[in-house]
């Protein structure tokens, strides 16, 4: 008979004298939403943000009642709402303009799921996130990353500047044009060679580009893109209110490969006009 083994011993072995470590590269949507996340959890972080939180650029976000559930589940939703008024009416309109679709959309929503549609300056949404992390000294502006160096029990984020900050988990939450991807690409290949290939990487073949306000095929064009496909194009833009679109509606108009979607709140108006590319197109680095 043999006799069992015995049982293992937990404390055998290096035990780490520090809490584990998430360093977050990305101050948007995403890395402020995980560093709420990690804060529920009870899990230390620190988050690196290339420029500064909440810039002045861009224009609206939604939330629909998905987001909305997790914003109040990381305790944002109050604060969130203080920049906006809920969506109200919904406009489907033709070519024409004439609506023929006209309805209280979003308070059928609210009935169903018990949270509303938001929408607000991408600016005030990223404000709001920030303004309720309870560790907000854990957030730290201008912070370009170099490299990303892998050792035995950490991995540490060097900086441009030479400093560096250690952890034990890199997320890259750096946005479409990402370093941290690209670094991991790198370490990839150097893994096992060819892994990530230079045409899945890149595409040259782009489908189209937008130019004199008119779409141009332009499928030969030599631009160096992205394999991330896409087949539409869209303007943004936002303006002040104006009379007759209502406070807290949204608008959409449709047309042969063009709509127009405009979403209102009581000071500012929110559109995006978005175009059917003739080709299947990538989406350009810079």
């Amino acid at each position: 008979m043999v006799a069992p083994p015995p049982p293992s011993d937990v404390s055998a072995g290096p035990v780490k004298d520090k809490p584990f470590k998430v360093i977050i590269v990305g101050g948007g949507v995403a890395g402020l939403a995980l560093a709420h996340c990690l804060e529920k959890a009870n899990v230390d972080y620190i988050l690196l943000e290339k420029g500064v939180i909440a810039p002045t650029w861009g224009t609206s976000i939604s939330m629909h009642p998905n987001g909305c559930r997790i914003l109040d589940q990381i305790g944002a939703l109050d604060e969130v709402e203080k920049y906006c008024v809920p969506m109200n009416r919904f406009f489907n309109r033709g070519p024409d303009g004439h609506p023929f679709v006209y309805d209280y959309f979003f308070k059928s929503v609210l009935e169903r799921t018990g949270y509303t549609t938001l929408t607000l300056e991408r600016r005030l949404f990223l404000k709001a996130l920030y303004d309720t992390l309870e560790h907000r000294e854990r957030v730290h502006e201008h912070q370009r990353v170099a490299a990303v160096v892998e050792r035995k029990d950490s991995v540490a984020v060097v900086m441009q500047d030479g400093s560096e900050h250690v952890g034990d988990l890199v997320v890259g939450a750096d946005g479409v044009h990402s370093l941290c991807r690209e670094l991991m690409w790198k370490k990839a290949n150097e893994t096992i060679e060819g892994y990530i290939s230079a045409a899945e990487k890149r595409s040259k073949q782009c489908g189209g580009v937008l130019a004199n306000n008119y779409l141009q095929d332009n499928a030969d064009a030599d631009i160096l893109c992205t394999a991330m496909k896409t087949t539409y194009v869209a303007i943004i833009a936002n303006v002040p209110q104006m009379p007759g679109l209502g406070p807290n509606d949204m608008h959409a108009t449709s047309f042969d490969k063009v709509s127009f979607l405009v979403l209102c709140q009581p000071d500012t108006i929110y559109l995006a006009a978005h175009f059917k590319l003739p080709h299947r197109g990538a989406v350009p680095l810079a």
